[in-house]
């Protein structure tokens, strides 16, 4: 079993102690090795704290100052475990995002899509391709309740999970 980490829309200047918190003892992403961000940092201090921390996947968000965005591409295809991950944080009204993104990478053989910027969790298939956003840590409008998410591939299967936080 792997179990993979998910964060968007984290919308920090700093690392503070809230953020770091998770990671540590006690924290609900302290056992994983492995994160995926579906953008929005928002500072360069985000980023490389969670570089030094796990194998790590990112794609910049729209709201990422210019150090990330050329650190980090727009969209990305991973794969994990035999499971391929398409990555790209969303655009446009947070609403029916899902849809847009899907449309996006236009490609079936996708097992997953991880995305972001809607603040809005959302776990579902559609189709064959498991639709996942983790929801924002910092919780803010439309969905002001703070989330992250895990992956979990098993037996050649993969489920999400949305964790509140």
């Amino acid at each position: 079993m792997k179990t993979i980490g998910v964060m968007s829309d984290t919308h920090l200047q700093r690392v503070d102690e809230n953020f770091s918190r998770l990671f540590k003892e006690g924290g609900v992403l302290r056992h994983y090795d492995t994160l995926i961000h579906a953008g929005d940092f928002t500072s360069s201090d985000v980023l490389d704290y969670l570089e030094a921390r796990f194998l790590f996947y990112g794609v910049q968000g729209n709201m990422d100052e210019g150090a990330i965005r050329e650190r980090l591409p727009l969209k990305k295809i991973i794969e994990i475990d035999g499971v391929r991950i398409g990555m790209i944080h969303g655009w446009g009204a947070p609403f029916h995002l899902e849809r847009r993104v899907y449309d996006f990478f236009n490609d079936p053989t996708l097992d997953c899509i991880v995305f972001g910027h809607s603040h809005i969790p959302f776990c579902e298939f559609k189709g064959k391709t498991l639709m996942f956003n983790p929801g924002s840590y910092k919780g803010r409008w439309p969905f002001k309740e703070r989330s992250i998410g895990r992956l979990i591939i098993e037996g050649g299967t993969l489920r999400g999970e949305i964790i509140p936080l």
